[in-house]
């Protein structure tokens, strides 16, 4: 029971260290692939949380990967993603404003 609750926070720490890599990565050095290494990594630790998969999406928008970026953001929006202001004001969107799919997650979150 002790290394359950040790590995727990052991990935808990790990979680939060990619997440903040990620964005180190995606926002100030614009290096997008590494950056979706870590996304990725996080959302496969914690599942669920929502964040992780916003951040692929607009990685992956970046990338001009549509389809992924598509998916990762109806992910985020399933796993609970609310804010709405946050995805029709990221530039990183901008390729996906006029997609069926886009506009579908939008009205969703409205």
């Amino acid at each position: 029971m002790e290394m359950l609750r040790i590995a727990r926070r052991v990935l808990g720490g790990l979680d939060v260290q990619l997440f903040e890599e990620g964005m180190d990565l995606l926002q100030r050095q614009k290096h997008y692939t590494e950056a979706l290494r870590n996304f990725e990594t996080v959302s496969e630790i914690d599942p669920d949380r929502p964040g992780a998969f916003y951040y692929m999406a607009s990685t992956y928008a970046l990338n001009g990967d549509k389809k992924k970026s598509l998916q990762a953001l109806q992910t985020a929006i399933q796993k609970g993603f609310t804010d709405l202001s946050a995805v029709t004001t990221n530039n990183a969107f901008d390729s996906l404003r006029n997609e069926p799919l886009y506009l579908e997650l939008i009205q969703s979150l409205k």
